[in-house]
């Protein structure tokens, strides 16, 4: 199994390998960053459900989303969902 964490966002990554199939499962505090802002839940729950779905489909490709230059990403997308909800 290997374990990838994102702290900044409460995000880790278990990825199995079984049959020469990954498979993996994300556990995520993405959600928290919608307290204190005007956003609509609803929109924001859907945008953070898709992120993690594609956080976890990189992770289970074996992409490294702990690198640093991934978090980078990451942060610039979720600032730019922010911007146009």
């Amino acid at each position: 199994m290997k374990t990838y964490t994102i702290p900044e966002f409460g995000i880790t990554v278990r990825v199995m390998t079984n049959n020469g199939k990954r498979a993996g499962t994300i556990d995520s505090k993405l959600k928290d960053h919608l307290i204190g802002t005007d956003l609509e839940a609803g929109e924001y729950y859907a945008v953070v459900d898709t992120l993690e779905s594609l956080i976890l489909a990189h992770g289970c490709a074996g992409l490294d989303i702990s690198s640093p230059a991934y978090v980078k990403g990451l942060r610039t997308c979720l600032e730019a969902c922010a911007n146009n909800l």
